[in-house]
């Protein structure tokens, strides 16, 4: 079973550009809010730790892959007053 998950996170993987196909391989292919595959079928965004309107680059440190609902939690304002309290910010900047 190992081996199938592997070869599907390789086939999904392959189709994304290049760019964030290196962003997911240093997150392991893994969702740095969630914790869960990247590949789940649910569109992906791409999120500044350091926003650029603070100052962030586009740089890859700067760079995590996450899915679309997850990033959208990552912005709400319910979610930015406990993120800090739940650890998701150093998770998404240590990812």
């Amino acid at each position: 079973m190992r081996a199938y998950w592997q070869k599907r996170t390789q086939r999904k993987s392959a189709e994304l550009v290049p760019s964030k196909q290196r962003i997911a391989r240093r997150q392991n292919h893994q969702c740095p809010v969630c914790k869960t595959s990247l590949f789940t079928d649910e569109a992906l965004h791409v999120h500044h730790v350091k926003p650029k309107q603070e100052g962030g680059s586009d740089a890859y440190s700067n760079l995590r892959l996450v899915h679309v609902t997850c990033h959208q939690q990552a912005h709400s304002k319910a979610f930015a007053a406990t993120k800090t309290k739940q650890g998701t910010l150093s998770r998404l900047s240590s990812a």
